[in-house]
């Protein structure tokens, strides 16, 4: 099974707008990657910034 699928299938319901969408940043690399440049690069790296402000804002709950 694929990382991305597997990670979508084994996430718990109430995290699903906090995990990257690692999908979606997989596929723009592998779009673009014939005519990568700093545009691109750019581009990329303020897709993966908005990215993990989901991660770093959601709320650590620790369960037992």
């Amino acid at each position: 099974m694929k990382f991305g699928k597997h990670m979508q299938q084994n996430m718990p319901p109430d995290w699903r707008f906090n995990f990257l969408d690692y999908n979606g940043l997989k596929h723009y690399v592998k779009d673009n990657s014939t005519a990568w440049n700093e545009t691109l690069e750019d581009k990329f790296v303020g897709m993966l910034e908005e990215e993990l402000k989901k991660v770093r804002h959601r709320p650590m709950v620790l369960t037992r």
